[in-house]
């Protein structure tokens, strides 16, 4: 069986119903601007309407500012911001310019999940894991990555998916409107489908595949798909 999460107005009513009562209004947290010159210190500060990196050294020009809808994909890890923008980069054939910031205070991507997660739509891809607290389901689970994988556990919630892994950038979360679709391949496989693109963008949706440690009933499955849902926009497509 297999859900599907629907655009339009459902999309829109779920966006706000997964927002947190309460966030952050901004969050400031030094990082280091990674080019192929070096690099330089910094401070990036994700706010209500946008993200700015500001330069140590009063160096204006190297400063930047985008608002969300400029944005092409932001990816946050434990490590590291990239913001992928709609420059072209002409001299790689038009490839999209990236921007990447390592993060140098601990503790730093929570304090921005908090905001981005509040204010940024599915173009905001988490590899770190930050649930709901309010599990419908959980189980130890293998997320396969090419031929090899990433052990954790799995957890679903009525708003948010979440992967929690010790391996690096090996956690994820997904929020309810950040996935197209999920189905169940048997009482030991769980596929999600996400509508972010990957890595350099070429292509899109993106699937992850879990093998359980413990099987999935379709009754857990049925009850993880009355939670999501909500009669908030989400769709059965089928069954097995």
């Amino acid at each position: 069986m297999a859900f599907r999460i629907e655009a339009g107005i459902g999309a829109a009513v779920m966006a706000l119903v997964a927002a947190p009562a309460f966030c952050a209004e901004t969050a400031r947290v030094a990082v280091r601007h990674v080019h192929g010159h070096g690099g330089a210190n910094g401070t990036l500060e994700a706010g209500a309407d946008g993200i700015v990196y500001r330069e140590e050294g009063g160096k204006a020009e190297h400063g930047r500012t985008w608002r969300y809808g400029d944005i092409e994909q932001l990816t946050l890890t434990p490590e590291a911001v990239t913001v992928v923008t709609y420059e072209d980069r002409k001299w790689e054939l038009g490839r999209d310019r990236e921007y990447v910031y390592r993060l140098k205070e601990d503790g730093a991507a929570r304090k921005l999940y908090a905001v981005l997660g509040a204010r940024m739509d599915g173009r905001l891809v988490a590899w770190v894991a930050e649930g709901d607290g309010k599990p419908v389901w959980r189980t130890g689970a293998k997320m396969l990555r090419g031929w090899a994988g990433v052990q954790g556990e799995l957890e679903i919630g009525a708003e948010r998916i979440v992967f929690r892994s010790g391996a690096k950038d090996g956690s994820r979360t997904w929020r309810r409107r950040d996935i197209e679709n999920i189905s169940r391949e048997g009482p030991r496989g769980l596929a999600i489908t996400s509508g972010e693109k990957s890595a350099r963008l070429h292509a899109g949706p993106r699937e992850y595949r879990f093998q359980l440690k413990r099987e999935m009933s379709e009754e857990e499955y049925n009850e993880v798909w009355r939670a999501m849902e909500g009669g908030k926009g989400l769709e059965v497509l089928g069954g097995e």
